[in-house]
């Protein structure tokens, strides 16, 4: 899997491994400091970026895909995503009995503490709504899914002027429907007991809408790579519009165009010049890439809650205030992380944790 995709035989499209290290990247920075450290609009380009990226690349992948290519596609995601979902879900009951009982941490939840933390774990578990990062493997394979079906009975069904009229009502109207329901949601889950349940199920289907409608933006983005004579016009253009929509603080358009712009820029690094030369240039961050979901379950799962007890214990967590120290948490953080990638790559029952095949 690390050469090529198991379902198609085709190698690894490095400028997409290098979206999803740019992402991941982000995402360990966003634990690990305040963005109020940073420019407000580097703040806002990173909030555009990172999580929305990673539904992108799902939905753009599907571009060249034929109708088996959708369902072999399919086929494999549900196996693989579920089998990780199971047994990392199961790791992460264990690793957290081992936090709250063993080492006596209280830093896992701000709601939750000692055995209710594991009866909310075996909850999210059972449920799907996944344990703390884990919301992102149902979610991922329902957005796969719904962006199939999206291809194969309305795509592929219409003209492509029509296509791309219905693409952007949908997108539009599902970016909107989805943040009505994140803030009722929000409200739901106040009232505690059964709502808060209620509440959890109804942010995870924002989660899904939010990210279908950026696993179709992606979709059109591939589209979009087929004409290359125009394709850096459109990046030009996408950042000029995300500018723009950034001054008038109109942040549906400034999510969706930096996303374009960020994508077409990715794919044009690679185009323009030799794969060889490139990933030289920019390996460590490829490298984020190709391990980008096992980055973010022991980063979030396995690493920041031992880091943050281990900080308070030594009093110098509550003393991080300056911009230096941040930055320097953020640097073990994200160093810590790849170190125990880079080892745990090499076993194959985290080959097998993460869905594939043991013999590939």
């Amino acid at each position: 899997m690390q050469g090529e995709n198991i379902v198609t035989g085709i190698k690894r499209n490095p400028s997409i491994d290098f979206i999803k290290g740019v992402c991941i990247i982000i995402v360990v920075l966003c634990h690990s400091i305040s963005f109020e450290l940073l420019p407000n609009f580097i703040n806002q380009s990173f909030s555009a970026i990172f999580l929305r990226c990673f539904f992108c690349v799902s939905g753009f992948l599907f571009y060249n895909k034929s109708i088996d290519g959708l369902k072999n596609t399919i086929k494999y995601k549900f196996i693989s995503l579920l089998v990780s979902y199971i047994c990392f879900s199961i790791v992460t009951i264990l690793w957290h009995v081992v936090l709250v009982f063993g080492l006596g941490c209280d830093k896992i939840s701000d709601t939750y503490f000692g055995i209710s933390v594991i009866y909310r774990d075996v909850f999210c578990f059972i449920s799907g709504i996944g344990i703390g990062t884990l919301w992102f493997l149902p979610v991922l394979f329902t957005v796969y899914l719904l962006t199939a079906l999206y291809i194969k009975y309305i795509h592929n069904n219409l003209k492509p002027l029509y296509s791309a009229l219905l693409f952007i009502f949908l997108f539009f109207v599902i970016n909107i429907f989805s943040n009505y329901i994140q803030g009722f949601s929000e409200k739901i889950e106040l009232y505690g007991g059964v709502y808060s349940i209620l509440g959890k199920y109804l942010f995870m289907t924002h989660r899904i809408l939010y990210g279908l409608a950026y696993s179709l933006l992606g979709y059109f983005i591939g589209k979009l790579k087929n004409n290359y004579k125009h394709y850096i016009y459109i990046g030009i253009g996408a950042f000029i519009i995300a500018l723009l929509s950034y001054v008038l603080n109109i942040y549906h358009l400034f999510n969706a165009f930096t996303c374009i712009y960020f994508f077409i820029f990715s794919l044009k690094i690679f185009d323009n010049s030799k794969p060889e030369k490139s990933k030289k240039i920019l390996t460590p961050v490829i490298f984020c890439g190709k391990h980008s979901l096992l980055i973010m379950i022991y980063h979030y799962i396995i690493l920041l809650p031992l880091e943050m007890m281990i900080l308070e214990k030594i009093s110098i967590y509550s003393k991080l205030e300056n911009d230096l120290q941040c930055w320097l948490l953020f640097v073990i953080n994200l160093l810590t992380t790849i170190i125990l990638v880079i080892v745990s790559n090499k076993l194959k029952i985290i080959r097998f944790f993460m869905g594939k095949s043991l013999k590939n």
